[in-house]
């Protein structure tokens, strides 16, 4: 029992020493005009906030420091069963700027149970001009629900998106280039809704995220706190060379402006934000003469493992390849095989995984799994599988080889085929040597035409053979034309989320508008051959020109809109008409199917 006791004692001396905090620190405004007062906030999050003693701020020059206040929060949060309480502690330091320029905060250090916590330094443009008085607007920014006062003069400065990428580098034709589109706010807003985007041509786009719902989090950027929403995560892909432009992602969005009077109502402002548009330079691949290279772009690894090595001829085993790593999966093809007489490979399950989350990461993995029945007995090998692919960083080609593997074939129980020439053994029961007849009764000879066994069989392979047709033809068009192949999975692909929004549905839940508006979506972009993530706007003008009944194609955009208020407008989601929505999504993809038939 004691030495339970002590155990205990040094679980939680262990965590207490171990205890970790969290240390940042940010201004209300990195422009500020000179003689102005700023904020400066060092915020310290975690269970032990509150017993970490106040920081002390070094002198600054050209910034006198008129004193600091306290303020400090905690939240419960209870996830499957399990209590957890969070601490922030806030200490606001109010600055004045004494003269024009560029100043630096420094870093502030914090030494709590014997590790060191720095912050960032922090630019502040001190400018000496005095600008215009901004409008009032609500805003709740903070990383608690409290509003605080906002100081930045301009609106740029306070509600706007952002487009991340790889900037700097020259790309290459073929390459995937992950966009990630930020929306930064430090205001109230509402009704947030993506505008008509033109349309990007001489690219691939695969649309791998995009928000659900107004999800925001407290970040900071460049020294200042905002409330961030990963709006849309972007596979772009490049199919020719020069200079492309991706233009600017834009949104409508209400600002919610505060009354100037106590007793009259906020009111709302309609804005448009936009990023800014993104020039690609675009270079085509160097040339090569690896037969192995299959149009992979990135840096990847490559691992292949077997089932087993000793078997019969005639049994099977499992060949595994994967590859991983950074790059353009899905679009290049696998790696081939090589020739190999000693084996039988079957048509591979491909696997193929990348990252659909909003960080919109270039990882992800192929694995081939592939069933091989060997042909004959004997030791075989299995030549190691090669694969080639350009690394953008390295500016040059990389041939990776799997392993190589030997095979220990025994004797099947059946009869073994080499070069295609059956090899039969004769089994005399009783008598070795059969003896020699001196008188033959031959027996009439029927041509085989003649014969009914001959029909049966030539019908037999008739329609054997009409439907194989069939097959290889359907194949060999989903092979060759790859807006052919969307078509006809469009409906298997809608299925899956039409069983996702039924069930959020019947849930009463906000994913119900999330399923509802990418099922209809992708559904309509594989018939109509579009792009992934094609805007709703050209969709619908597609849609206009092809379908006699606009009242459908009405039914259709206003659905999107409904989609798009729930999932991001305060307030639109109502969990009552889930169910009624849901009936009006099938009424408008039974209208859609009839008409596209027509």
């Amino acid at each position: 029992m004691n030495k339970y006791f002590f155990a205990l004692i040094i679980i939680l001396i262990s965590v207490g020493l171990y205890a970790d905090i969290k240390v940042e620190a940010y201004v209300n405004s990195t422009k500020v005009r000179k003689g102005q007062q700023f904020r400066y906030t060092i915020e310290i999050s975690g269970d032990d906030a509150d017993k970490v003693k106040q920081p002390d701020l070094p002198k600054i020059k050209n910034i006198k420091n008129r004193g600091v206040s306290t303020s400090s929060s905690s939240s419960i949060s209870i996830i499957n069963g399990k209590m957890t309480q969070s601490v922030t502690k806030q200490y606001n330091y109010s600055l004045v700027s004494l003269q024009e320029g560029n100043v630096l905060i420094p870093p502030v250090n914090i030494k709590f149970k014997g590790k060191n916590y720095t912050t960032s330094p922090i630019k502040v443009n001190v400018s000496n001009k005095t600008a215009a008085a901004s409008p009032s607007y609500g805003n709740n920014y903070a990383s608690s629900n409290r509003s605080r006062n906002n100081d930045s003069d301009n609106f740029e400065d306070n509600l706007f998106i952002e487009v991340d990428y790889p900037k700097g580098k020259n790309f290459y034709e073929g390459q995937a280039i992950p966009f990630r589109y930020r929306l930064y706010k430090r205001y109230n807003i509402a009704n947030l809704s993506f505008e008509e985007r033109p349309a990007i041509n001489d690219v691939w786009i695969d649309k791998r995220y995009e928000a659900e719902q107004a999800d925001f989090r407290p970040v900071n950027k460049n020294g200042t706190r905002y409330e961030m929403l990963d709006l849309r995560t972007e596979i772009i892909r490049p199919n020719k060379t020069g200079t492309i432009i991706i233009p600017e992602l834009s949104m409508n969005v209400d600002v919610i402006l505060r009354s100037r009077s106590f007793f009259d109502f906020d009111r709302t402002q309609s804005y448009v934000i936009s990023c800014s548009p993104v020039k690609l330079n675009v270079k085509p691949l160097p040339p090569t003469d690896s037969p192995y290279f299959t149009g992979a772009i990135g840096n990847f690894s490559i691992r292949s493992e077997v089932s087993k090595t000793e078997l019969k001829a005639g049994d099977s085993f499992t060949y595994t390849l994967r590859i991983k790593g950074n790059g353009n999966f899905q679009y290049f093809d696998a790696p081939s095989l090589p020739e190999n007489p000693h084996f039988r490979f079957m048509e591979p399950e491909k696997k193929v995984i990348v990252d659909n989350s909003a960080q919109g990461s270039l990882k992800g993995s192929l694995e081939l799994k592939y069933l091989v029945i060997p042909r004959e007995e004997g030791k075989h090998s299995l030549p190691a599988v090669k694969f080639t692919y350009f690394n953008p960083d390295t500016k040059s080609y990389k041939t990776l080889t799997a392993k190589e593997y030997q095979f220990n074939i025994s004797k099947g129980d059946y009869f073994t085929m080499r070069g295609g020439t059956a090899q039969n053994t004769v089994l005399m029961e009783g008598k070795d040597i059969a003896y020699i007849k001196k008188t033959a009764h031959p027996k009439s000879f029927k041509p085989f035409f003649e014969q009914l066994w001959f029909w049966i069989v030539s019908v037999l392979l008739l329609l054997t053979f009409i439907p194989s047709l069939i097959i290889y033809n359907e194949k060999s068009k989903l092979e060759s034309n790859s807006g052919y192949g969307r078509n006809k999975r469009a409906d298997k692909i809608l299925k899956k989320y039409l069983k996702q929004a039924q069930d959020a549905a019947a849930s009463g839940s906000i994913n119900f508008y999330a399923a509802a508006q990418n099922g209809l979506m992708n559904y309509l972009t594989d018939k109509l051959n579009l792009d992934r993530g094609t805007e709703s706007s050209i969709v619908i003008k597609m849609l206009k020109e092809k379908l006699p009944d606009s009242e459908t194609v009405i039914k259709f955009e206003d659905f999107i809109k409904k989609c798009n208020q729930a999932r991001f407008m305060p307030g639109g989601f109502n969990s009552e008409t889930a169910t009624e929505d849901f009936k009006l999504l099938k009424e408008i993809l039974n209208k859609l199917n009839l008409q596209g038939k027509k």
